[in-house]
């Protein structure tokens, strides 16, 4: 099953990210600039993952996202 990411919020331009970096005073992760670009935040359904050859289970909640609300805000949780 392909994981889907749902409820992003909108659409993040580089001027964006690039401001948010400068206002951390660091370079995101590729990766995860690539993330914020295609999905700025957002929940992963399924939530639901196993590791260590199905051995442990982990869950995902929520992304961070770059935008004005105060509710998963990369940068008031920085």
């Amino acid at each position: 099953m392909l994981t889907q990411i749902l409820d992003a919020k909108r659409k993040l331009t580089d001027t964006a990210l690039a401001n948010t970096e400068r206002q951390l005073g660091a370079p995101l992760p590729t990766e995860y600039k690539d993330f914020l670009l295609a999905h700025n935040g957002g929940y992963p359904d399924p939530g639901s993952f196993s590791f260590d050859d199905g051995k442990e289970e982990g869950h995902i909640s929520w992304f961070l996202a770059i935008h004005d609300g105060e509710i998963s805000n990369l940068l008031l949780t920085a």
